[in-house]
């Protein structure tokens, strides 16, 4: 009798064993075959910067990065078509390296704006919110 007991109990086990490796295997498969997480967009970037911040500082860096929302936001549609313009560039044929070489300085420029943009919004933030609030700030943000 209990070794009918420990046989049925071992099966349970292994039964479940395979069930769990099946589910696991399956999960890194899906990974496999879904690709890449696409990389997060503009707005989901700018979020990002509060997402760890306390509560009582959220709504006050909301506020600033709702104050600059759309100058932030047209400095990155001015970078991204900046941007992939130097991989056209550099794919063109037949190759033009003072296209390549302009395509390039637009983009730096357009990135410095972004930068410099994203760099006074995230001081003025962290000029209102708590020391902890600035601790917790991320300085990533919403770059290129």
């Amino acid at each position: 009798m209990i070794l009918k007991r420990g046989i049925l109990v071992l099966g349970i086990v292994a039964v479940l064993s395979i069930a769990l490796n099946l589910f696991l295997a399956g999960e890194q498969l899906g990974h496999h075959f879904r690709g890449p997480m696409p990389p997060p967009n503009f707005d989901q970037r700018l979020h990002g910067l509060l997402r760890d911040m306390p509560a009582a500082d959220q709504p006050i860096a909301q506020g600033i990065l709702d104050q600059h929302y759309s100058e932030l936001n047209d400095k990155w549609r001015a970078f991204r078509p900046a941007n992939q313009r130097i991989s056209a560039a550099l794919r063109a044929d037949p190759f033009d390296p003072a296209e390549a070489k302009a395509a390039y300085d637009n983009a730096n420029r357009r990135s410095e704006e972004l930068r410099a943009a994203m760099q006074a919004t995230l001081i003025e933030i962290a000029g209102k919110i708590s020391p902890e609030g600035r601790r917790c700030l991320r300085a990533g943000g919403g770059g290129p």
